[in-house]
């Protein structure tokens, strides 16, 4: 579907932008250009029914989570396969997963 691949690519500049804002210092200005640029991107996928999955600090769930690693619950100070951290976003569209979040993973030992 044409849509589904625009998305993809939509997804793609999010990604490239948020990461480039956390390597810009909050006091150079071109930080508040690419902030006003992820803004807007952002706002265009939540106009079309994007929405992002809620990931850090919630339960792990494999319909809407891809674990990318595994640390102690004990260190992280999270329950037991609850998620730690977000490595990438993931994004729903109509209930339908248009990609998972991808996350670090609270694992009790033993």
């Amino acid at each position: 579907d044409q849509h589904l691949v625009q998305d993809a690519l939509v997804l793609g500049i999010a990604d490239d932008l948020e990461q480039a804002l956390k390597h810009i210092s909050l006091g150079d200005p071109v930080h508040k250009g690419v902030q006003v640029i992820y803004d807007g991107v952002i706002s265009l996928l939540m106009r079309k029914g994007v929405e992002r999955i809620a990931a850090e600090g919630q339960p792990f769930d494999p319909h809407y989570h891809e674990a990318v690693a595994l640390v102690s619950s004990h260190e992280a100070g999270v329950p037991d396969m609850h998620v730690v951290a977000v490595t990438l976003p993931g994004y729903t569209f109509s209930d339908r997963v248009l990609r998972p979040a991808k996350v670090i993973v609270a694992k009790q030992e033993g």
